[in-house]
């Protein structure tokens, strides 16, 4: 059962492909009962994507995308905070006559229009943003259906929620391709905060209301680009509001496609 106070504050979205009957049927086992439930897949998709500037995302510049996309990259193979000096580093001479900015940007900028499969995936998850808004209440937890919650997921959420967190919050609370990060001091849940605007995973993200309302009054300003993957564009809203989320470690959630719990991927 879920305790009343985080029904109360909590809605939840979950964004599913309807072929994979295995993933909703195991999460609806799970969830408990009293806790209300949006299911966002392909056949319920609110919108559409809509670029209005091909320049910038969001309105924050390629080179600073591609350098926060390269401190995650990086991160894999050296320490984060050398893979943070040499995306800063990589930024400042991308600007110098004669130097290549694809050496900050990477492909990023000329990316091409997503696979429909990963396009729905954009789509759905705003959709179940836009959901999650609708309730009402004060936090909003968006799951993919291949989130599979830890034994104590709804007890630690329901004393997370006790506390005073910030009015604006974005919290990772799912593995993430195996990014981790050095010298973090976590709390009794697990949560620190990054000094960076990387996301993690998309896999499962708690949502404040007021930052709900700001990505969605973005996305409303500036348009859907079809070429980015809803990882990236939480991040680039990270960096537009320069707020530097939390993870989590352990995480609460494990990604089921990326530990191998699921045979099947996206699609």
């Amino acid at each position: 059962m879920a305790p009343k106070s985080s029904n109360e504050k909590l809605s939840v979205s979950i964004v599913h492909f309807t072929p994979l009957e295995e993933r909703k049927s195991f999460l609806e086992s799970v969830i408990p009962k009293e806790l209300a439930v949006e299911w966002c897949t392909e056949r319920n998709i609110r919108i559409k994507p809509r670029v209005n500037n091909s320049t910038s995302i969001l309105g924050v510049n390629p080179r600073r995308i591609g350098m926060d996309l390269g401190v995650n990259s990086r991160s894999l193979s050296r320490s984060w905070s050398r893979a943070r000096l040499e995306g800063q580093f990589y930024f400042l001479i991308s600007h110098f006559p004669g130097v290549d900015e694809k050496l900050v940007i990477g492909d990023f900028v000329y990316w091409s229009k997503l696979p429909k499969s990963q396009e729905d995936n954009l789509l759905q998850h705003l959709t179940a943003m836009q959901s999650l808004l609708q309730t009402g209440k004060q936090f909003g937890l968006l799951l993919e259906d291949d989130a599979i919650p830890s034994v104590n997921t709804w007890e630690m959420l329901e004393k997370l929620l006790e506390r005073e967190l910030p009015d604006f919050y974005v919290a990772f609370l799912g593995s993430g391709a195996n990014l981790s990060y050095e010298n973090k001091k976590r709390d009794e849940f697990g949560m620190y905060r990054i000094d960076t605007f990387s996301s993690r995973t998309s896999v499962a993200t708690l949502f404040s209301r007021p930052a709900l309302e700001e990505f969605l009054g973005l996305i409303e300003s500036y348009g859907i680009p079809d070429y980015v993957p809803i990882d990236v564009l939480v991040q680039v809203f990270l960096r537009k509001k320069r707020y530097k989320p939390f993870w989590q470690d352990p995480p609460t959630f494990i990604q089921g496609s990326e530990s191998g719990a699921y045979k099947s991927s996206l699609r």
